[in-house]
């Protein structure tokens, strides 16, 4: 998550690291189930678990739970 938030958006500073310790074990716990290895998906993968926690949806469970009943990818 730290890489998506440097390489995308320039800055990691808004997040404290407990925050970006969760989202990065969210990303990684979805990249795993969802079995993504191009770097776009996971990259669209960073965006939408980042999404969900800005509009408010903290708890890492219902992050993952819901990245993974909408997403996409899973119809490839």
């Amino acid at each position: 998550m730290t890489n998506y938030l440097v390489k995308h958006l320039g800055c990691t500073g808004i997040y404290s690291p407990q925050d970006l310790s969760t989202l990065d074990a969210v990303l990684q716990s979805a990249k795993q189930h969802l079995q993504l290895t191009d770097q776009s998906d996971i990259s669209d993968l960073a965006y939408k678990v980042l999404t969900l926690f800005e509009v408010g949806i903290k708890s890492p469970e219902q992050i993952l739970k819901s990245v993974i009943s909408i997403d996409p990818f899973k119809a490839r």
